[in-house]
């Protein structure tokens, strides 16, 4: 995704006439800045989480325990919906 960003934004930079002087800074800005995003996102996002983030989750106490436990309710929930939809024979038949 962000190489194909990167080749959307940077030919508007080349462009010539109005549309090339009004957008050259412009495009070529958000080109060098997708980029920079990405080796963000490969590179640093997962070495921070790995800093950030415990492996062991048994001994969760406070406000973790509690966002876990309310994520596993909407996961259960949701499964259930999901489940209860796909069951639903004539729902698949207007799919059709």
């Amino acid at each position: 995704m962000t190489i194909t960003l990167a080749a959307v934004y940077a030919p508007i930079g080349f462009q010539g006439g109005l549309t090339g002087a009004l957008f050259r800074e412009f495009a070529f800005t958000l080109a060098g800045s997708v980029i920079v995003s990405g080796v963000v996102a490969l590179t640093l996002s997962p070495m921070m989480c790995s800093k950030l983030l415990r492996g062991d989750k048994g001994n969760q106490k406070g406000f973790a325990h509690f966002l876990d436990h309310q994520f596993e309710r909407i996961c259960a929930a949701y499964e259930r919906l999901l489940h209860a939809t796909l069951d639903y024979r004539p729902w698949w038949w207007f799919l059709r």
